[in-house]
């Protein structure tokens, strides 16, 4: 019952997937790019990835 419940809902991506997005975003960032609020779902078989990005003015 769980399995099939969870299918049906938003839940995050995995912890190895997080962190692989958390490296590459740092990786990337700079004194005039930086990333926070990051935040991963998966609905079904789809996945998403949502963050700000902050640039200079």
């Amino acid at each position: 019952m769980r399995q099939s419940g969870t299918a049906l809902l938003d839940v995050s991506l995995p912890e190895e997937d997080n962190a692989a997005i958390r490296d590459f975003l740092a990786a990337h960032s700079n004194d005039h790019l930086t990333f926070h609020a990051v935040r991963t779902r998966e609905a079904g078989y789809r996945q998403f990835l949502e963050f700000h990005m902050l640039v200079p003015g």
